[in-house]
């Protein structure tokens, strides 16, 4: 007898329970027959699979049946998974073509005899039930940066869920393709969160991706974070004196917390050291890009600012630190004049000099 995967995924959620029902009942009793318990639970399984072969309208064959049609469509995008005809060469190219007229949506549609608002009740149901089970679904936003590969490595009802979550996925895909209608995301569908956290922790829009949400996400979890803000200043001073505001609103390690500090050694060295290839490295991670040189770069920063480098990002210092004895204080006094708007300690003169020196 043949079982699809999807049938299994039931029946082991089934199971799931039945191991909780065994420790309660070893619990609370002071006999208990773990081997009459096995042979009864075995015709109750096998029971609860001829019910599900044979009662084509119960509410967990409306959605086996379903995920059975979905599977061909959307299992290679969501689960990585497809299964070639050993007789034919040719067959995922004839599914990718079959795949893209998409004319399979309806035809799923009225097979499954369900209406748009059957499938978003079942949807939101099976989001209930997968935040339940999963023991780590406040983690989903972090799972969701983990190959597939290791999320198979779970175990338990975290590797039960994660099945949920492909399910939730592949009947979102299909809501959205004969509806138009997009699906909170089964994490969103979490009866404890508030809808939309995600992006209110992680920025908007939440589009995992995008390498800025990832790093907004890995930034959360790990102890080292990311890269994502990156500063190219014109020399030592300035990289002190960036330091310095830095460790006044207590970011002791700039480099742990995402943000890296680029000294080009001088604003003659802005073609040797490739500064436009940073750039444009960093804009393809996503990073926030700040700049801060002096008046002979005025015209370099003019070229990126409003395209590469968002310009209130950009700052061209009135007077150069190496040749002007002011440089220092009028850029010590406008950090000061910021730290006191935060009720941060000012620093001095005398401390950036000392560190430039070391």
């Amino acid at each position: 007898m043949y079982y699809h995967s999807w049938q299994l995924l039931f029946l082991k959620d089934q199971i799931r329970g039945s191991i909780s029902k065994i420790k309660t009942s070893a619990l609370f009793s002071k006999k208990f027959d773990f081997q009459e318990y096995v042979k009864r639970e075995k015709r109750t399984y096998t029971r609860y699979l001829e019910i599900m072969e044979n009662r084509s309208k119960t509410y967990f064959n409306q959605i086996i049946g379903l995920l059975m049609m979905l599977d061909e469509p959307y299992s290679v995008d969501v689960r990585h998974i497809f299964h070639p005809n050993p007789d034919d060469d040719n067959s995922i190219l004839k599914w990718d073509q079959w795949k893209k007229n998409k004319k399979y949506s309806k035809s799923i549609h009225r097979k499954s005899g369900l209406l748009i608002k059957d499938l978003e009740v079942i949807y939101r149901r099976l989001a209930f039930d997968a935040n339940n089970l999963d023991p780590i679904n406040k983690w989903n936003p972090f799972m969701s940066t983990i190959r597939r590969s290791k999320k198979r490595d779970l175990r338990g009802d975290a590797l039960i869920a994660q099945d949920y979550f492909d399910a939730l996925e592949m009947m979102a895909l299909h809501i959205k393709e004969i509806s138009g209608k997009t699906m909170l995301h089964v994490s969103d569908s979490n009866p404890w969160l508030n809808n939309g956290w995600k992006e209110m922790k992680y920025g908007k829009p939440y589009d995992i991706k995008s390498e800025k949400t990832k790093k907004q996400i890995l930034s959360d979890f790990l102890k080292s974070r990311p890269v994502t803000t990156s500063i190219i200043v014109e020399g030592k001073t300035e990289e002190k004196v960036t330091r310095k505001i830095m460790k006044q609103v207590y970011v002791e390690n700039p480099e742990k917390q995402g943000i890296h500090i680029y000294n080009i050694r001088g604003s003659g060295n802005l073609t040797q050291r490739n500064i436009d290839g940073y750039i444009t490295r960093a804009n393809l991670e996503e990073n926030e890009i700040y700049i801060i040189l002096d008046q002979d770069a005025k015209k370099y920063i003019k070229k990126h600012a409003g395209k590469t480098i968002k310009k209130e990002n950009t700052t061209v210092w009135e007077k150069d630190f190496e040749e002007d004895n002011f440089g220092i204080s009028i850029v010590i006094k406008k950090a000061n004049s910021l730290l006191k708007k935060y009720n941060k300690e000012s620093i001095t003169e005398e401390e950036v000099i000392q560190a430039c020196k070391k």
